[in-house]
């Protein structure tokens, strides 16, 4: 199966978010490097720190700064897929992504979940890590002159 094919069977097949074994590693290394090279042409996007990352479960979290294009999740993830191929990892994503057409099966290919804290809890106990940016909407699309601030939205994780 060539590298359209497989595509096209991602986005037309269903896929369920809540579930941990929908992913797909082989289209995750097909798209990482195109993906990583848009992302950073389109947006800057710049990933550091991977190497601070201990082995193991984790829980790492990010921040929204492109709104609806959730493009710095995209991102991480293929900066992830190419510098940690070993790992698996999930990133958390909202109900109305993974719910879309073409876009949710996609996605939940290349290791998205719904954004649920007992699909978090299964991927860590797994012992895999977990990606999850925590603002929402009310951080993704704060004003641009606000970029560095973090806003969880009253998502405090000692709640």
């Amino acid at each position: 199966m060539n590298a359209l094919q497989r595509l096209l069977q991602a986005v037309t097949t269903p896929a369920d978010p809540d579930r941990l074994d929908q992913i797909d590693p082989d289209l995750i290394a097909l798209l990482a490097d195109p993906v990583l090279q848009a992302a950073r042409a389109w947006y800057g996007l710049e990933v550091r720190g991977l190497d601070r990352i201990p082995e193991g479960p984790a829980l790492v979290v990010g921040n929204h700064d492109s709104g609806m294009t959730f493009l710095e999740a995209i991102g991480w993830g293929a900066a992830i897929a190419q510098a940690r191929p070993h790992e698996r990892w999930f990133g958390l994503a909202h109900d109305k992504i993974v719910d879309m057409p073409v876009v949710g099966p996609l996605l939940t290919r290349l290791a998205a979940i719904r954004a649920r804290p007992e699909n978090a809890l299964a991927a860590l106990r797994a012992g895999h890590k977990v990606l999850v940016f925590p603002g929402g909407n009310a951080e993704a699309f704060r004003p641009f002159s606000r970029r560095y601030d973090i806003d969880l939205a009253g998502r405090n994780p000692d709640d």
